[in-house]
């Protein structure tokens, strides 16, 4: 999973921020966003479950210097933009 993390304001890419990816309410995995914004990790995904039937979600919790954001797509997207504000 991709995603990536930008300031609303400008649209610069945020670094060193924590994205966590989301399908439904359920936590799949987290990553660190990079020099560009940008995030990405593997999460293992049950064989029980429709996973494909979830709207993912990307997730940034906010922090001294911007607000939280999120975003949502479906997951044949692959990847999905948060855009913080502040």
């Amino acid at each position: 999973m991709s995603g990536s993390l930008r300031s609303a304001s400008s649209g610069s890419p945020l670094p060193g921020k924590l994205l966590k990816f989301l399908a439904r309410d359920v936590a799949l995995c987290s990553a660190i966003t990079g020099n560009d914004g940008r995030a990405s990790c593997e999460a293992v995904l049950g064989s029980d479950t429709a996973w494909a039937a979830f709207e993912w979600r990307v997730v940034f919790e906010g922090d001294s210097a911007f607000d939280a954001g999120e975003s949502a797509a479906p997951p044949v997207l692959g990847s999905i933009e948060a855009r913080a504000s502040r």
